[in-house]
């Protein structure tokens, strides 16, 4: 249905998916779940004063997204830019991602080759454990390019409605990294599959919708029995997989609202001591955090005011910010979102695969109710990924008749 693919785009623009994350944030910290994990024992209290300051938060990023975005689709776009074929992006990023995972897996095989037994004991975890035991930013990093290829690959296997090499190469290389890497490889997979979908207005139908959903669960159900099995069956007590899932996806979702709630109500109390390096950490990219002496963390307190797992790290953007920046977070957050939404609003115009850097973006959006990623490697490598193909498409070759994955536009 096209209605369907008319709604993912409405979505997944920077500025609504926003608002339909954090709401499915707060509607899984609302619900009661039993004995069940959750991430947290006590159920912080939603004051007046911390939904104040909460809705002024996500009001404020949604306008100035909502502007930026606007004024970036008036922009006229490159006739060059557009000239790429899907077959070009494919094949050169299925080139990088196959040189990425072969390169980490040959390095984990080398640092321990017994550890890959630790997938069948159910501790996927130890894979990038021993992978960080000798890591670079280099090649490592490609390996995250698999991302794109799966999507490419899922999206030509819709479309064309045929299984090929390349298509199951790519699936494959996406599952290994997400073996390592956890479920964001995934779900990043599955939001550009999404994107690409809807940009290219293809039918979708809601048949198609709950097979895609279902199969989702089923791949995070997997993943997180291989990595955290043991966990759930010595703390928790929890030994079907699929409870396991349901458990770590109320946690996932719920626990960071929970922590944006007690910041918010401890907003008086917190200790801002306005180190240059907090700002630093979240404005310079993360891989070049070492290059600058930028410490490894912010010099935050939040967690002597919040109830939460230790273990949890993910807290929601506005938890990181305000409690490493006080009040310039607000001012700091806005001048971020406006120059993404506005590159995004831009390449939402292009028909070639450029425009995937657009859904890219609006992944940084859609992760800012549990975590700030627009500094961090793993966007940048798939959007650099993306440029990197153009780049050499279009300057050191003639551009050629775009040939997209499917002819249906």
């Amino acid at each position: 249905m096209i209605l369907m693919a008319k709604l993912l785009k409405f979505v997944m623009k920077p500025h609504n998916i926003v608002l339909f994350t954090v709401l499915i944030s707060f509607m899984a910290w609302s619900l009661p779940v039993g004995n069940m994990r959750r991430g947290f024992e006590i159920k912080e209290t939603l004051t007046s004063q911390a939904f104040l300051i909460i809705f002024l938060w996500y009001l404020i990023i949604y306008v100035f997204t909502w502007a930026a975005y606007f004024f970036g689709t008036r922009l006229k776009k490159s006739e060059k830019l557009d000239s790429v074929s899907d077959d070009s992006y494919y094949r050169i990023i299925t080139a990088l991602s196959t040189i990425g995972v072969m390169y980490v897996y040959l390095t984990i095989l080398k640092n321990n080759p017994e550890v890959f037994i630790s997938v069948f004991q159910n501790n996927a975890n130890a894979l990038k454990e021993t992978l960080y035991d000798n890591y670079d930013t280099g090649l490592h990093s490609l390996r995250y390019i698999s991302i794109l290829g799966g999507a490419f690959g899922i999206f030509r296997i819709i479309t064309i409605k045929k299984i090929r090499a390349i298509d199951l190469l790519n699936i494959i290389l996406l599952l290994m990294t997400a073996l390592i890497s956890s479920r964001l490889s995934i779900i990043v997979s599955i939001l550009v599959l999404l994107g690409m979908l809807a940009h290219r207005n293809h039918k979708i139908s809601f048949k198609a919708v709950i097979i895609l959903a279902i199969a989702l669960f089923t791949v995070l159900t997997l993943a997180n029995y291989f990595r955290n099995g043991n966990f759930y069956k010595e703390k928790y007590n929890i030994n079907n997989p699929i409870l396991m899932n349901i458990s770590e996806m109320v946690t996932y979702l719920g626990a960071p609202f929970q922590t944006s709630v007690s910041i918010a109500n401890n907003v008086d109390h917190i200790h801002y001591n306005g180190e240059k390096n907090d700002l630093m950490f979240y404005f310079v990219p993360t891989y070049f955090h070492g290059v600058f002496n930028i410490n490894s963390s912010p010099s935050n307190d939040y967690r002597q005011y919040v109830n939460i797992e230790k273990s949890l790290t993910t807290n929601s953007a506005f938890t990181h910010l305000y409690s490493s920046l006080g009040i310039t977070s607000f001012s700091f957050i806005l001048i971020i979102v406006t120059s993404f939404a506005f590159i995004a609003g831009a390449l939402s115009n292009y028909k070639s695969l450029i425009f995937t850097v657009h859904y890219l973006i609006s992944y940084c959006f859609a992760e800012l109710w549990r975590m700030y990623m627009f500094n961090t490697g793993i966007i940048h490598t798939l959007i650099f990924a993306v440029l990197f193909v153009v780049f050499i498409k279009v300057y050191f070759k003639p551009p050629v008749g775009s040939r997209h994955l499917h002819v249906n536009h």
